[in-house]
């Protein structure tokens, strides 16, 4: 499952979220979109996954014994791991 920190008014989350859509469509992956309300959250998420930029993107891998949060960084990584 991928995992989408993102905001209302940006055109790369916007864009992302259009690539998560076909991804789900195509390959039945499965996705969650957090849009960050104020900029006490924002913050919050720059420093927890070390990132400055929105969109944040992971990808969530459920294990037996644990599970495993892949990063996979803003929009154009996302393009570049999907069309590439």
């Amino acid at each position: 499952m991928f995992i989408l920190y993102g905001l209302d008014s940006c055109s790369h989350c916007k864009r992302a979220i259009n690539i998560l859509k076909i991804l789900k469509e195509k390959h039945k992956i499965p996705y969650e979109v957090y849009n960050m309300r104020d900029n006490r959250e924002k913050e919050y998420y720059k420093k927890k996954n070390n990132m400055r930029t929105f969109p944040q993107i992971f990808f969530y891998k459920k294990m037996e014994n644990e599970n495993q949060m892949i990063k996979i960084g803003g929009a154009d990584d996302l393009e570049r791991l999907v069309f590439k």
